[in-house]
C-alpha cells in the first residue's frame, strides 16, 4: 500500500487484477472515509462490461478498516447500475496508524 506524503490518499496496487490501483482518501484523523469513486477492478466479463468497486461508507476498529462495498457497472444510460452489493472488504493498517 501507497500513502501519499501530502495527505491521507492511499493507493493499493494490483488490488484484485494487475494493473488496476484502487485509492480511496481518509480525514485528517484516520477515523472516516472522506473519498472513494468509483474505481475499475480489471474484472469484465461482466454482462455490462467493466466491474467498477465503490465503497458505501466506512467503519474503523483498532487498525482494522471494513468498507460496506458495491459491485457497480455503466449501464447503455451512461447512469450507474449496481449489480451486486452486501459484501464488506476489509483492511489491516499498520500498527500505530
Amino acid at each position: 500500500m501507497l500513502k501519499a506524503k501530502e495527505a491521507n490518499i492511499y493507493k493499493l496496487e494490483d488490488c484484485i487484477t494487475k494493473g488496476y490501483p484502487i485509492m480511496f482518501t481518509l480525514s485528517d484523523d484516520n477515523q472516516e472515509l472522506i473519498g472513494w469513486d468509483p474505481q475499475p477492478t480489471g474484472y469484465d466479463k461482466t454482462d455490462y462490461g467493466m466491474l467498477y468497486f465503490a465503497a458505501a461508507g466506512m467503519e474503523r476498529k483498532g487498525n482494522v478498516l471494513s468498507f460496506p462495498m458495491q459491485g457497480l457497472v455503466v449501464l447503455d444510460s451512461g447512469k450507474w447500475g449496481v449489480l451486486y452489493q452486501g459484501f464488506t472488504e476489509t483492511l489491516e493498517m499498520p500498527e500505530g496508524f
